[in-house]
């Protein structure tokens, strides 16, 4: 209990105005030298930060001293004394100071409700006035624990006698020692400026994060009802969102395994996906179901061979060297450059190639089967097939060991350099014929046409070309001899030797 007291004295010198003790030889030496303490307090960072705040909180506690106590109020626009003294009373009455400061709150800090008599302190008031609190509440225990250390032996329970705290509420009437103690209260207020900032940043992030949220969600509910409308009204923008959507969470995944290369098998998918869009959609629910039948058919085959094609090519390999050279290229960025680059810019490539796969299912083209059906039917058999055994015969010949490191140069291979994206822009050109059934169907030209530049001029062709002739030197001559893309006898060989 005796050290109890002794600390609660010790805080109470600290923080309450208090005559300064009898001096006694040889009491200095129970603390640190001042130049030790402040020399230990410089040398961290957060000494620094504190001594700076310290500082600061006690040059405004100083500057609103000397402005209170040296020029007049100003409240509401009308000029008062600084100083007002109380009213003559017949009956003079005993109340104690440190009752006074408690009953009066946060204004009784100090000089910290003093009346401002210029914009500068009236800055400065607004400024520190959220801490006028805080330092009254320190202030308030600091006096409650020293009536505790003041308190008799046994009586620290007890409620001190009213003597003992008038004397600690009025021990710094002398006028340096209540300066002095007003520039400490001052600088309390000071150190607590750093907290306050933090705690009103959060409060306003949280209220305006709140607020947004309410927002939103009142332009949603708004705008959700013709949202919707403008889906039902709108194939094309139902699919586009779809596509968007499912490349998105596709992309997470590929955030989490670092492997952009799983985008590939999800290309064939993607017109899965807006075939049974534009399948669904009330836009076609006029069309032919035969044709409609035969387009989601034809779709769902090409899309689930190739899809399962790529995922066993690939499955184990890492990541494609297209992808790996973007990789290098943007550094530590490429995991959300390859959202916009490759997850989003396929989704609406797959969008516009697809175009026609919509027009084919509309109501506008005829209620039976015609020719163009049968034409664009023919031309998409030959293209999966021409599809199918390229990568069938690519694959099995990449599973022989004998063949590591050479250029497969037979079956179809021997007659386009390419034949499986030949047979792909092939079963398009299908899809474009069954179409022009549709009312302008024939305007829907701009799909087959991008597929093919996609893949002999852009993605398909080029990149794949440039990568062999580095790894397989004798693709040179394979390539001056044999077609790029549509399927033709190689050079200087009789078409009657040609044997598959």
């Amino acid at each position: 209990m005796d050290a109890l007291r002794g600390l609660a004295s010790q805080i109470a010198v600290l923080v309450v105005p208090a005559s300064p003790p009898p001096s006694t030889p040889g009491d200095s030496g129970s603390l640190p030298p001042l130049d030790a303490l402040l020399e230990q307090l410089l040398s961290t960072r957060l000494g620094v930060a504190i001594a700076a705040a310290a500082f600061v909180g006690a040059c405004s506690g100083i500057a609103r001293v000397m402005l209170a106590n040296s020029l007049p109020a100003v409240v509401g626009g009308v000029q008062v004394p600084a100083t007002t003294p109380p009213p003559p009373s017949s009956t003079p009455t005993s109340v104690s100071p440190a009752a006074a400061a408690a009953a009066s709150g946060p204004a009784a800090v100090g000089d910290a409700a003093a009346p401002i008599s210029s914009s500068g302190g009236l800055i400065t008031a607004v400024a520190f006035s959220p801490f006028h609190l805080a330092a009254w509440a320190t202030e308030q225990a600091a006096k409650a624990v020293a009536r505790v250390a003041a308190a008799p032996n046994g009586q620290v329970g007890a409620t001190a006698p009213a003597a003992s705290a008038d004397a600690v509420a009025a021990a710094g009437t002398g006028s340096g020692t209540s300066q002095l103690f007003s520039v400490i209260r001052a600088a309390i207020r000071g150190l607590l400026v750093p907290v306050h900032v933090v705690n009103s940043v959060r409060r306003a992030v949280h209220n305006a994060a709140f607020h947004g949220a309410k927002l939103l969600a009142a332009v949603l509910r708004q705008s959700l009802p013709s949202f919707s409308q403008v889906l039902e009204n709108s194939p094309r923008l139902g699919g586009l969102l779809s596509l968007l959507c499912a490349s998105s969470l596709l992309w997470l995944v590929s955030v989490r395994i670092n492997d952009v290369s799983i985008v590939d098998p999800f290309w064939s998918l993607g017109f899965l996906i807006l075939t049974a869009v534009f399948r669904n959609h009330r836009a076609t629910a006029t069309g032919f179901a035969g044709r409609k039948d035969l387009i989601l058919l034809l779709v769902s085959l090409w899309a689930v061979r190739l899809s399962a094609y790529l995922f066993y090519r690939n499955y184990g390999q890492g990541e494609d060297f297209r992808y790996q050279a973007f990789r290098r290229r943007h550094g530590p960025k490429y995991w959300w450059v390859s959202l916009f680059q490759t997850f989003w810019l396929q989704s609406v490539l797959c969008f516009l190639v697809g175009f026609p796969l919509l027009t084919a299912q509309r109501g506008s083209a005829p209620m039976y089967f015609t020719d163009k059906d049968l034409v664009g039917a023919t031309m998409w058999v030959v293209g999966f097939l021409f599809e199918a055994i390229g990568d069938l015969q690519l694959t099995l010949f990449k599973r022989n060991p004998a063949n590591e490191g050479k250029l497969l140069t037979t079956g179809l291979w021997r007659f386009t350099r390419h034949p499986n994206y030949f047979g792909n822009a092939l079963m398009f050109w299908g899809y474009y014929v069954i179409a022009c059934n549709a009312r302008f169907g024939w305007t829907t030209i701009p799909a087959p046409l991008l597929m093919t530049y996609l893949l002999t001029s852009l993605s398909g062709v080029p990149m794949l070309e440039r990568s062999l002739i580095r790894k397989k030197p004798e693709f040179v001559a394979y390539a001056a001899r044999t077609s790029a893309f549509i399927p033709w006898f190689p050079a200087n060989i009789d078409s009657a030797s040609i044997v598959l």
